[in-house]
């Protein structure tokens, strides 16, 4: 459902989506707090709840902090898968020449798959889910270089180059694809959720002199903050979603910019 929810809202609204969400809860806990659990709102408790308060947000920042740049690298890191799967094809392009028998199926096979990742694949991916299309391309590829025998020195070093190649193009998909699966499993996003709540409650009561103050700032600033983190934590799970997704640009540069679709123009009157 997340995953939906980021296609289609723009992340400043995703952001803001979150905040009103959060904050109309914090503030729902603030006000029933205040009026069933007003016998514990003491003076009294100040010091210690604004104390058990400080330590519930430094932990809640330290813990979401660490997600966040945990959740950064692997976006990174699939940023960089991309990047080198398309550097591969580009390698066998060029090893191919060496192969002039098959270099011309070699180029066709790169550009069916090249334009099948790029115009079917990183659309589907978007919904967490692969493309069969991409995946018989791939296949055919394969096929191509494997029913060729070298037929010389020269041939058998960029044939078994070429090979090379298209492993490492078929592990940097291998990788590419298993970053679709969200990092953060449903009972962890259940525990941050339910950490903001629990820092609202405990923020609920500690009594100040002007309760409008203290429900209408200072819990909207909290909230804020740590909404405004975890929807961060969120976007940052999806590499391939919302309007921070990965770009299949690397498909479409150097020697692999032959095979990118054109835009399309309008036809003229």
């Amino acid at each position: 459902m997340l995953r939906e929810l980021i296609n289609i809202v723009p992340t400043g609204s995703f952001f803001l989506i979150s905040f009103v969400v959060f904050a109309s809860i914090s503030m729902s806990i603030f006000f029933l707090t205040r009026k069933f659990l007003a016998s514990f709102v003491r003076d009294t408790h100040g010091p210690f709840l604004r104390s058990t308060v400080e330590i519930l947000v430094l932990s809640y920042g330290v813990l979401i902090g660490f997600v966040i740049i945990t959740l950064w690298n692997a976006h990174e890191q699939s940023q960089n898968m991309v990047n080198a799967e398309a550097n591969h094809l580009a390698l066998m392009i060029f090893d191919s020449a060496a192969l002039p028998v098959i270099q011309h199926d070699i180029l066709s096979g790169v550009g069916q798959y090249t334009k099948h990742v790029t115009q079917d694949e990183w659309s589907t991916m978007k919904l967490g889910q692969t493309s069969p299309l991409a995946q018989e391309s791939i296949k055919n590829l394969f096929n191509i270089i494997q029913s060729y025998v070298p037929q010389n020195e020269k041939e058998i070093a960029f044939y078994n180059e070429i090979v090379s190649q298209l492993n490492k193009v078929l592990e940097s998909r291998r990788l590419r694809l298993n970053s679709l699966d969200s990092a953060l499993t449903t009972p962890f996003l259940f525990i941050l959720v339910c950490g903001i709540f629990l820092i609202v409650f405990a923020l609920s009561l500690i009594r100040t002199e002007n309760p409008f103050i203290q429900s209408m700032i200072i819990t909207f600033v909290v909230t804020g903050i740590l909404s405004f983190k975890l929807a961060l934590a969120v976007l940052m799970d999806y590499p391939f979603s919302g309007d921070i997704s990965i770009s299949s640009g690397a498909f479409s540069k150097g020697v692999l910019a032959q095979f990118a679709v054109p835009p399309s123009h309008p036809s003229l009157p």
